[in-house]
């Protein structure tokens, strides 16, 4: 995905990470979901930013939706799902995440 200051975030699935890069190419930030605490993640799989810039991580090897400021600082986790595959954001703010495990749709606000 691409951010409001035109930076690509990535999610790098099986190095347990996100990886934010300029628009030349230049590595400018890790989130690294391999380091203990509250924003331990395993392969990422989906990526959404709310209106505020957060990045919503898709953790699908931690059942769990992790976000980060822009600036790659933990904010919170949220919702309990089975292996998430995808998110997005809508206009209102409500993540809508779906379960590879259950092919359900969850959504959170």
């Amino acid at each position: 995905i691409v951010d409001q200051r035109d930076r690509l975030i990535v999610a790098d699935h099986y190095n347990h990470r996100v990886v934010i890069l300029d628009q030349a190419g230049t590595w400018l930030l890790t989130i690294n979901g391999n380091v203990t605490g509250l924003h331990t993640f395993q392969y990422p799989s989906g990526l959404a930013l709310d209106p505020q810039g957060n990045i919503h991580v898709a953790a699908w090897g931690s059942n769990i939706i992790k976000v980060f400021t822009p600036e790659g600082t933990y904010v919170r986790s949220y919702g309990d799902v089975k292996r998430p595959s995808g998110i997005a954001i809508d206009e209102e703010g409500y993540s809508l995440v779906v379960e590879c495990n259950d092919g359900c749709l969850s959504i959170f606000d």
